[in-house]
């Protein structure tokens, strides 16, 4: 465990890692056929896992790559300047079930997709997920109601760091209309709405629950629990939980 993280004890979150591990910038560059337009995007890794237990794929959250609208996903770690930087394609990444309105508008029930990784390494991990830990070792996953109501839950990402606040709803729709000035609207049913603090660039971060355990002194044992979407109009963090995504992801 030490040697994964050895190599970026000092590093910031917009730097170079590998193996890839949660709460570090990534870089999606993707086609939206209907505005006849290329897309770029920062976002925040959110977790490594194994789609269906033995695809490697990173996690983190949907809106990243606009929903069903954006195709042709190519994401890199940190920025696209050197071929090693590149993590892997999507055609269309997997998101979450939706309904689909009309052209322009769904009903989803999570912001989060997988993108298959290639050529690089992968750690079930989350980079500095505490202000005295540079490492955090994934060991479990939380649903949506194994943590109690005003339980405290972690966040880390680009943006914002490393930010901590209360469980305060398990379960409120989220209206997203014209996203970024474009004509999509979407609403994700069952957000979970925390205390923590976030901005523009944090979306994809993992939320997690921190245990008292260390492994190796410092490294932080952690129940990896969602995905952070955004903001309510009160400016309230949103999370999608994990148990939202309808694919099956080893996150250990």
């Amino acid at each position: 465990m030490e040697v994964a993280y050895a190599e970026f004890y000092f590093a910031s979150r917009s730097d170079y890692f590998d193996p890839l591990v949660g709460g570090i910038q990534i870089y999606l560059v993707f086609h939206i056929p209907s505005l006849e337009k290329i897309k770029d995007f920062f976002c925040t890794l959110g977790y490594t896992g194994w789609l269906y237990g033995t695809v490697p794929v990173i996690v983190t959250a949907w809106h990243c790559s606009y929903y069903i609208w954006g195709q042709s996903v190519y994401v890199y770690q940190p920025l696209p300047l050197l071929p090693k930087f590149y993590i892997g394609y999507s055609f269309r990444p997997a998101g979450c079930i939706y309904k689909q309105i009309d052209a322009n508008t769904i009903e989803t029930d999570c912001d989060i997709m997988t993108i298959p990784v290639e050529g690089r390494n992968i750690f079930p991990g989350v980079y500095r997920p505490s202000l005295d830990a540079f490492g955090g070792w994934v060991i479990g996953v939380y649903g949506r109601y194994d943590v109690q109501w005003f339980g405290e839950l972690h966040k880390a990402g680009i943006s914002t760091d490393v930010t901590s606040g209360p469980l305060i709803w398990y379960c409120v729709d989220m209206n997203y209309p014209f996203i970024e000035g474009t004509p999509y609207k979407v609403t994700v049913r069952c957000q979970v709405v925390t205390g923590m603090s976030s901005a523009p660039g944090d979306s994809g971060s993992p939320v997690y629950v921190l245990t008292s355990s260390t492994a190796g002194g410092t490294i932080r044992l952690l129940y990896a629990y969602g995905i952070l979407s955004g903001t309510n109009l009160l400016g309230m963090t949103v999370l999608s939980p994990l148990d939202a995504y309808h694919l099956y992801v080893k996150y250990t």
